[in-house]
């Protein structure tokens, strides 16, 4: 039995050590990669390379995007995610969301599993790079693991309720996730004739959708538009078209469909953002480098599909309302599919990969 106790013993006794040996190895690999084959084409794997403008959230800038994030950098003013602050946010958030991971996953797995969902925590590549990167994503990293948290212990107390309107602030990608689940204990409430709790999840509701639309990157869908129906990005529905060499029509379209769905799938769950933008040729060009990278994010989609898949299938009996953590990603599923966007989904399929390890691999070790 998996106790409270075991998870804060696991975290530090197996995942603090494992974890920063690990991190210490990216960090060196990425600077010998970075100077083998030029700097500029690994800048986005860099551990300090800020993924979101700078100017745009480090300039105080109230009328930006995801506007606590934006408020929380000017008060205190970080205008580097190099300096120590922002690395040691980025760093305790990081550990705070992968002990919550931790403790959920203790519902779902023995020690065995545990075990092994534990090293894979500490150990995935992804996950280390951007355990020291500031930016909007690792409050969807947090966020996600609080809803999770929420969801596995029925936990829906006040300080949660706020936290959760909080995150939705910092990071305005978490708002249909949340803004489902608190819809769907809305309509609980209601067939239970609970007058209390429609007014909180009620006000909830509202709550996280106002926070999001503050400032000029308010959460809109009308931008992805662009990304699907246009050419500006080489794994457009727009492009999927043209691969097949049909005219642009309704019908060219559904055929299509198949096709833009199995590369975003694909690229969504193992493929940095550079490969989205630019396409495969951007590997390619780099030579062996490019052609081993192509290699190892093929295989680390297929790890991450396999785990997703994994774990809604083991434990599908649990808790249907699990699916709705999935809502995440389905707008960037759609229109921007690379890895990033993925991340917060990361440790979900690592309890995936470790159940099918604890349930097809392990039997004959119990």
């Amino acid at each position: 039995m998996v106790t409270v106790k075991t998870n804060f013993e696991n975290f530090f006794k197996i995942y603090f050590p494992i974890k920063f040996i690990f991190l210490f190895i990216y960090i060196i690999l990425l600077n010998l990669f970075s100077l083998e084959i030029g700097h500029f084409l690994t800048k986005e794997y860099s551990i300090f390379y800020t993924v979101d403008s700078s100017i745009h959230y480090f300039s105080c800038n109230v009328n930006s995007a995801n506007i606590l994030f934006t408020l929380t950098s000017c008060v205190l003013n970080i205008k580097s995610i190099s300096n120590l602050l922002p690395i040691l946010i980025t760093l305790t958030i990081t550990l705070i969301k992968d002990l919550l991971f931790i403790i959920c996953a203790s519902k779902f797995l023995n020690n065995k599993g545990m075990l092994i969902f534990i090293i894979l925590l500490a150990v995935h590549p992804y996950l280390g790079i951007y355990s020291l990167k500031y930016s909007t994503d690792i409050f969807a990293n947090l966020g996600i693991a609080v809803l999770f948290y929420q969801m596995v212990f029925n936990k829906n107390g006040i300080y949660m309720n706020i936290l959760s309107v909080i995150l939705v602030g910092f990071r305005n990608n978490l708002l249909p996730v949340f803004f489902v689940y608190y819809l769907f204990l809305l309509i609980l409430s209601i067939k239970k004739s609970n007058i209390n709790e429609f007014f909180k999840y009620a006000l909830l509701i509202i709550s996280i959708y106002f926070i999001t639309q503050i400032g000029t990157g308010s959460y809109d869908t009308g931008i992805f538009y662009d990304f699907i129906f246009t050419n500006q990005n080489p794994f457009s529905w727009y492009k999927a078209v043209e691969f097949l060499g049909l005219t642009h029509s309704f019908m060219s379209y559904v055929i299509s469909l198949p096709i833009f769905l199995f590369t975003h799938m694909v690229l969504l769950t193992g493929f940095r953002e550079a490969v989205f933008v630019h396409g495969f040729y951007f590997l390619i060009d780099l030579g062996l480098a490019g052609y081993l990278q192509l290699i190892f994010f093929i295989l680390l989609s297929c790890f991450h599909i396999v785990g997703t898949v994994s774990f809604y299938y083991y434990f599908k009996n649990k808790s249907y309302y699990f699916f709705i953590v999935l809502l995440y990603i389905i707008p960037t599923f759609i229109a921007l599919s690379h890895l990033r966007y993925f991340m917060p989904i990361i440790p979900i399929a690592l309890i995936g990969i470790s159940a099918l390890i604890q349930k097809k691999l392990l039997k004959n070790l119990r």
